[in-house]
């Protein structure tokens, strides 16, 4: 059951990635492990985080498609690969 659990969570992690371009994002191979490591965060974020307790409901009542809970996580794991490039860039500079 484990083993299966994270095979599942390396897959959507790499759908996640594949499809960050679609929205405007790029990640070079530099940033890639830590774009991963953001990105798994996420899943584990919405898998149990309060704050998606309504996605995660809808998505189980069938009132919001897969496809549209995922173009949600891609948003989220943009944006926070954005913040934590901008704090990464603003501590090198200092």
């Amino acid at each position: 059951m484990l083993k299966d659990l994270c095979a599942e969570t390396r897959n959507l992690r790499e759908t996640i990635l594949r499809r960050i371009p679609a929205v405007g994002g790029h990640i070079d191979d530099d940033s890639l492990p830590e774009a991963e490591a953001i990105v798994d965060s996420m899943i584990g974020e919405f898998l149990f985080a309060p704050d998606y307790a309504g996605a995660r409901r809808k998505l189980a009542e069938g009132h919001a498609s897969d496809s549209r809970v995922l173009t949600l996580l891609v948003i989220e794991c943009l944006a926070r690969i954005g913040v934590e490039r901008a704090a990464q860039r603003t501590t090198e500079a200092a």
